[in-house]
């Protein structure tokens, strides 16, 4: 999920705190047992988002199968993005294509400029890894 809110309720926490850093699904369960004050297990792979100052992850990692209708086929190929702050890089494994955008200002993904920006370069080798680490 991409830009959804995600709140958390501290029952013994008086005061509410807005914050706006991306962070991912994979991070919840991790929250979770730092909540009950439980010792983390090594399987989960996230980082808890509390105490939220201590939260280490400056962007979020994704993948999506790339679908053109309802039926998904074993050809159907993934499509993985990583995001920090406003920008999003996109690699499309089906045509080996890079997109990023700039979301504060193009919200709606039209203006591709992975081959215009300077900090293409850089974003792609933030994803590279993971992209490796899916395959």
């Amino acid at each position: 999920l991409i830009s959804s809110p995600l709140l958390i309720y501290r029952y013994n926490r008086t005061q509410g705190e807005v914050c706006d850093k991306l962070v991912s699904s994979i991070d919840i369960s991790p929250t979770i047992i730092y909540l009950f004050d439980l010792e983390p297990t090594k399987s989960f792979k996230g980082h808890s988002l509390l105490p939220l100052e201590n939260y280490p992850q400056k962007g979020v990692y994704g993948e999506a199968i790339g679908k053109t209708s309802s039926h998904e086929k074993e050809t159907d190929k993934p499509i993985y993005f990583y995001q920090e702050d406003d920008l999003k890089i996109i690699y499309r494994e089906d045509d080996q294509s890079w997109e990023m955008y700039d979301l504060n200002r193009d919200s709606q993904e039209l203006n591709n400029l992975i081959n215009t920006s300077l900090k293409g370069k850089e974003m792609k080798k933030k994803l590279m890894p993971q992209i490796n680490r899916w395959q």
